[in-house]
C-alpha cells in the first residue's frame, strides 16, 4: 500500500521526517491508503460512524440531507458508497483538513458570483448559494450532471450548469476563465479550481483574474510542484496568499499524471484574496 511506501521511505531517511512527525505517527494507525490521505485524527470524527448517514432517493437518484438541503449523488451509487462518500465530502471540509476552502473570513466576505471549477457533487455550492447572486458549476464527468441538475432545482433560475473543461484556450470541448467572465459578465466571483492537475492551465488562461475574481480557492495537491507554481501564479497577479493547514498524501492519481515521489506530503490548498 502507499502509506507503507511512504512508512518506509522515512524510516530510512530520519533526517526528513522531522516536519511530518505528527503525520507519521498517524500514518502508522492507518489501515488503508485512503485514511492515509488525510494523516490526522479529525478523519476519525467522520468516518467511524458514517453508516449511520440516512439515504433517500427520487427519481432514481440517491441523496442525503445536508445542512436541511438535499444533495444528490450518481444513480448508479449505492446506498454504502453514497454514506461513505457524503461523510468523506464532510471530513474534507473539516476545518483542520488540508483540502477545506473556507476560513471562517471568507465566510462572511460578499461575493457576487460563484465559479465552482470541478464542482462534482456541488456541495460547496450548496452550502452558498444564498449567499450569491449567481453560480456557475464547471464539470465535464457526466455522471454527475443529472445529480447536480436535481441538487439545484430549486435555484435554477441562478444556476448554470457547463459540461466542459477549463484551459488556456477555447475549444469545443472546454473554454478559458477569461471567456467564461466576459460571456456571462462576471464580476466579485468567488473561484474554486478542483481539476484535476489543470489548476495551471485554467490560471495560464485567466487573463485578468483579478478583474473578476476577488479570491481564489486552488488544490495545490495534483502535482509536486502545485503549491509553489500555483502559488507563484497567483501571487504575480496582487493576491494574498495563504495555505490551507497541514498536508496531505496523494495516493491514488489518475494515469495521466505522475507518480507521487519523497517526501510525498503536499499542501492541499492555496487560498489566494484581493
Amino acid at each position: 500500500m502507499f502509506r507503507e511506501t511512504v512508512l518506509e521511505y522515512y524510516r530510512e531517511h530520519p533526517e526528513e521526517a522531522q516536519p511530518y512527525r505528527e503525520e507519521l505517527r498517524r500514518l502508522e494507525s492507518c489501515y488503508d491508503d485512503y485514511m492515509a490521505v488525510y494523516p490526522y485524527p479529525f478523519y476519525d470524527q467522520y468516518m467511524q460512524d458514517y453508516t449511520a448517514v440516512a439515504v433517500g432517493r427520487e427519481n432514481g437518484l440517491p441523496w442525503v440531507e445536508h445542512q436541511g438541503r438535499r444533495l444528490f449523488f450518481p444513480a448508479h451509487w449505492n446506498d454504502g458508497l453514497v454514506r461513505y462518500k457524503y461523510r468523506y465530502l464532510c471530513m474534507e471540509q473539516d476545518p483542520g483538513s488540508s483540502h477545506c476552502y473556507l476560513t471562517p473570513e471568507l465566510r462572511e466576505k460578499r461575493f457576487d458570483v460563484l465559479i465552482d471549477a470541478g464542482c462534482a457533487e456541488g456541495m460547496l455550492a450548496l452550502e452558498l448559494i444564498d449567499t450569491v447572486e449567481r453560480v456557475f458549476l464547471i464539470e465535464c464527468d457526466a455522471d454527475w450532471l443529472p445529480a447536480l441538475e436535481a441538487t439545484f432545482a430549486p435555484w435554477k433560475d441562478k444556476v448554470t450548469i457547463l459540461r466542459q473543461t477549463l484551459g488556456d484556450t477555447d475549444r469545443d470541448e472546454g473554454v478559458t476563465l477569461r471567456t467564461l467572465a466576459r460571456r456571462f459578465d462576471i464580476h466579485n466571483a468567488l473561484l474554486k479550481l478542483d481539476i484535476e492537475g489543470f489548476e495551471g492551465q485554467a490560471i495560464a488562461g485567466a487573463g485578468d483574474l483579478p478583474g473578476y475574481a476577488s479570491a481564489v480557492l486552488c488544490c495545490t495537491y495534483h502535482r509536486a510542484e502545485d503549491a509553489d507554481t500555483l502559488s507563484d501564479a497567483l501571487g504575480s497577479y496582487g493576491y494574498r496568499l495563504s495555505f490551507s493547514k497541514g498536508h496531505m498524501l496523494f495516493a491514488s492519481p489518475p494515469a495521466y499524471l505522475p507518480l507521487p515521489e519523497p517526501p510525498y506530503f503536499r499542501r492541499g490548498l492555496a487560498r489566494a484574496v484581493l
